[in-house]
């Protein structure tokens, strides 16, 4: 039986070479979305208020800076939303 060529290679040489480009290609545009990220976007942007309610800021030293709000006036049982905001 015969190998059989593809531009001169054999078909696993040329698949194994399209798997590197493709892999080339990938590292490429992960390493340029990288770049623009740090350099062309503003992560510290203020957010606009997420509800009606006095905005505080605590500084933790394992967790960086988490911001809270606090309503005073209203009536019923505390509640308290937890949630995430990873910017890098």
């Amino acid at each position: 039986m015969q190998k059989q060529e593809f531009g001169g290679k054999t078909a696993a040489a040329a698949i194994g070479s399209g798997i590197v480009g493709a892999v080339a290609a990938l590292g490429g545009v992960a390493i340029g979305w990288g770049a623009y990220s740090t350099l062309g976007v503003d992560h510290q942007l203020p957010l606009e208020p997420a509800i009606v309610a006095e905005q505080r800021w605590f500084r933790s030293t394992t967790a960086g800076e988490i911001s809270y709000y606090v309503a005073r006036e209203a009536a019923g049982r505390p509640l308290v939303l937890i949630h995430s905001r990873v910017a890098s």
